[in-house]
This record gives structure tokens, C-alpha cells and sequence, in this order.
């Protein structure tokens, strides 16, 4: 399994604890409890939960724990809570690492920045890393920093022009697109500077969840002259006046309507919404549309299409009765309550089983072939009850008619951009633009001739 802090970063323990709930697992073999996780509290509580009510078994060279037993539950959830500990103190020995190796001028970051490769003054030790300059690189970051010095090209003519010299763009990176410019036209680490400590890690609550994410600080430690500079002092405080003053430079206010929700047709990229100099025509176009070619769409154009979206299909369920979304339920609830009795049954019945192998009514033999087949009906039953669960109707008519007219009320009444955006977020997943003219085919009828796929979230 992938080492990580949380259950979201480990896919091969999301798949186990997916396992789990088949019902097809009986018992689980670690070298120790700490091994399922050293989250938080909360993953905490997600492992004890799923083991004790799948009736699943931890199996470690030291104990079997029966987390059904309150005992062996409050003994697993110590040995959790005690990893827990552990990796909170081993991460705050590795930041105070990290600090000191800073302060002494080696490259604390994990992959060495596009122009750069990672290299070791203590080669036969493995330690004091630092940077040295790939020429070929080297020459991609230095013409970027040059065109968009001189004030007259923007971070999209540059993608484009570095994508037709036939630059490889960084292996992180799908292609060269402005993303990828912006953050290297703001990385200190080509004038020669080792930092740390820039962006600290913070987690927001968001819709009842939890999300990590990070901001950058005021103070943090900056060491100049500490590698080979690939970009001059003087360029670099050039390059940062600009990008103080660009219209493009992100913010953290929500200036697009449709921001989060929509995506190229092409190639599954964000769209973003951009405005031209010297005219009034905000257009939206494909963060990768260089690589891609996606002709842009003009906002208000966008935007109308998705209210009238919004419209149509609530004028589909006005229609609908919520006598069918009550009956569905219903039907769907006798479903679910008949395959638990089955289930119970079959609890009765592994009982029984147990019961004759210990009474030597049943061989070895014979118990493991009557238990298997157990097994593979309760895992049966399993899936069909979590078919039941996805097809039960979550949100009723009368709801979704609601839910739509106050997004459509929002959107065409509120002035707050904010406001608008969060209302289309609620009520839709996402939002797929397609477009078949050539990307340089600067006609109206190519701008209106476009097609919308809405994903609806109710």
C-alpha cells in the first residue's frame, strides 16, 4: 500500500476498505494495527468502523483483533491513536530537518524546478543537495522571462511560441499552457535562492468536508546564491512588477460564473474566462487551447446557453408527479429490508455451521466447501444491495424544481458573481464545451456555432 496521512491518499486502502463492505473479506493481515493508517481522529474512527461492522477480522503476529468485542476495539483504537502520535512527531522531526538544511543552502524541494537537475555536493553520502543547470532547459526559462519582460506578450503567446520552436514542456505538465508559464515566471529558485517554508499547508471546512489546502506566507526562509542563477536579479524584479499589475494574475475572488464547472470538449481541461485588450468581448477559452486547438467561446453567448439549460430541464419535471418518486422509494426500501433478512439468515446459518464442525457433524472439508458458498451468497447479496443504494431517487420533484428555480433566480437576478457561481455549483457537476471550427477562424458564426453538455448535480 501507498504510505500516506490520509485514507484519500492511499487508493490501494480505498480499495480494501471497498472490499470490505462485498463482504467478501473475513479477516485482514497486518504486521501491526498502525499499519490501516496514522490519520486523524477521523480516519481513525472510518478503520475501526468499517472492520467492526463488516465483522472483519485484524489478524497481526501479536493479537487478533475482533473489533466487534469492546475490548479488542478500545485496545485496536489505542494502537491507532499511538501511530497517529508517532507520525505527527516524526513530521515535526522532518520540518525541523528541512529548516536546518535550508538555513545551510541546500535544495529542500522534492523535484528540481524545469532548467534545473538535482545533484549532491556529497555524492558518496548522498546528502547536501543542490541544483545544477541543464542547458537546453535553461534556454526555455530564459526566453520566457525575456518575451514577457519586454511588457508586450502574454502568458499564452508564449506557451504557443515555445510549443512551435519545439521546447519539451516539463514532464509534470501535459503541455506548455499558462499555468505552467505563471508559476515559472514566480519562482524564486532561478535567480539562484533556496526557500522554504513559502506556501504553509492549512485545511478549510467546505459543504460539511474537509479539504487541505495551502497559502503562501509573508515570512519564510530565503537564502540567495545558493546554485547556479539561471535568470538575473534585475529580469526577475522585472518580471514580478508585471505580473503585480496583470489582469490575468489569479486571485482568490471568483470573477467567472462558470468557474469550477467548465471543461474543453478536446481535452478535459478548465476553461477559463479571459478578457482582450482594447476590446469589450470577454471570451472563454481552453487553459491548453495551444495544444489543443479549441476554438473560444464568447462569455455572454455561454452563459445564456447555460440558463436556458437550466430552464428546459425544469420545465422537463414539471410534469412529474411526486407520487412516482414516493412509490420507487418505497418499493426500493421493501427491497433493501428483504436482502438484510437475508443476510441475517445467513449469519444464522454460519452459526450452524460452526456449530456442526465443532460437534464433528461436518469434515474440514466439507465446512470450507459449505462456507464458501455462504461467502460468495452473502457477497452476492452485498452487491445487489448496493445497486439498491445507488438507484434509490435521492432528491424528490418537488425538490428539484425548487433547487433549480432558486439557482435560475440567482442567476438572473443577483449582480454578485460569487453568489451566481455558488448557485450554478449547486445544482450542476459539470459543464463540457464542444466546438468544431478552427481555433484561428476569428468569425461570429464560429463563436455561436458551440454545444454544451451539462452534467446536472440533482
Amino acid at each position: 500500500m501507498v504510505s500516506g496521512e490520509t485514507i484519500s491518499n492511499r487508493p490501494m486502502m480505498r480499495l480494501l476498505l471497498e472490499r470490505l463492505e462485498s463482504g467478501t473479506v473475513s479477516a485482514v493481515l497486518c504486521i501491526e494495527p498502525q499499519r490501516l493508517t496514522r490519520g486523524d481522529l477521523t480516519d481513525c474512527g472510518t478503520i475501526i468502523n468499517a472492520f467492526r461492522y463488516t465483522g472483519t477480522a485484524v489478524i497481526t503476529p501479536m493479537k487478533t483483533y475482533n473489533l466487534e468485542d469492546k475490548f479488542d476495539r478500545r485496545m485496536f483504537q489505542a494502537e491507532l491513536l499511538q501511530g497517529n502520535d508517532y507520525l505527527e512527531y516524526t513530521k515535526e522531526i522532518l520540518r525541523r530537518g528541512k529548516v536546518a538544511s535550508a538555513k545551510d543552502g541546500n535544495y529542500v524541494g522534492g523535484r528540481a524546478p524545469y532548467g534545473y537537475r538535482k545533484v549532491y555536493r556529497d555524492e558518496r553520502r548522498h546528502r547536501r543537495p543542490t541544483l545544477e543547470i541543464v542547458p537546453e532547459q535553461a534556454e526555455a526559462v530564459r526566453l520566457i522571462y525575456e518575451i514577457y519582460s519586454d511588457g508586450k506578450t502574454g502568458v499564452d503567446a508564449i506557451a504557443a511560441k515555445l510549443d512551435e520552436l519545439g521546447y519539451r514542456p516539463p514532464s509534470t505538465a501535459k503541455g506548455w499552457n499558462r499555468n505552467t508559464i505563471h508559476h515559472m515566471l514566480k519562482c524564486p529558485t532561478y535567480i539562484g535562492t533556496v526557500y522554504y517554508g513559502k506556501r504553509k499547508s492549512y485545511v478549510s471546512m467546505e459543504g460539511g468536508e474537509f479539504h487541505k489546502k495551502s497559502r503562501e506566507q509573508e515570512e519564510y526562509i530565503e537564502i540567495p546564491n545558493c546554485h547556479p542563477a539561471i535568470i538575473s536579479l534585475d529580469t526577475f524584479r522585472t518580471v514580478q512588477e508585471r505580473l503585480k499589475t496583470n489582469p490575468h494574475t489569479k486571485t482568490s475572488e471568483i470573477i467567472n460564473p462558470l468557474a469550477g464547472l467548465l471543461r474543453c470538449g478536446k481535452c478535459g481541461r478548465a476553461m477559463y474566462l479571459r478578457r482582450q485588450c482594447g476590446h469589450r468581448t470577454a471570451l472563454y477559452s481552453c487553459t491548453g487551447r495551444g495544444k489543443c486547438g479549441m476554438h473560444s467561446g464568447r462569455y455572454a453567448e455561454l452563459y445564456s446557453a447555460v440558463i436556458d439549460a437550466i430552464d428546459r430541464e425544469l420545465g422537463s419535471i414539471e410534469l412529474q408527479s411526486d407520487d412516482d418518486f414516493r412509490s420507487k422509494a418505497a418499493a426500493v426500501d421493501r427491497r433493501r429490508k428483504e436482502l438484510e433478512k437475508k443476510l441475517a439468515a445467513l449469519t444464522e446459518k454460519e452459526n450452524r455451521l460452526m456449530d456442526f464442525l465443532e460437534n464433528g457433524v461436518y469434515s474440514v472439508s466439507v465446512f470450507q466447501d459449505r462456507k464458501k458458498l455462504l461467502e460468495d451468497e452473502r457477497a452476492a447479496i452485498n452487491r445487489q444491495i448496493h445497486l439498491l443504494q445507488e438507484d434509490i431517487p435521492h432528491i424528490s420533484p418537488v425538490q428539484r424544481r425548487t433547487a433549480l428555480s432558486d439557482a435560475l433566480r440567482v442567476c438572473r437576478s443577483s449582480d454578485s458573481i460569487p453568489d451566481i457561481n455558488a448557485a450554478l455549483r449547486s445544482c450542476i457537476a459539470t459543464i463540457t464545451y464542444h466546438n468544431d471550427h478552427d481555433i484561428y477562424q476569428r468569425t461570429e458564426a464560429a463563436s455561436k456555432d458551440f454545444r454544451l453538455d451539462i452534467e446536472f448535480r440533482i
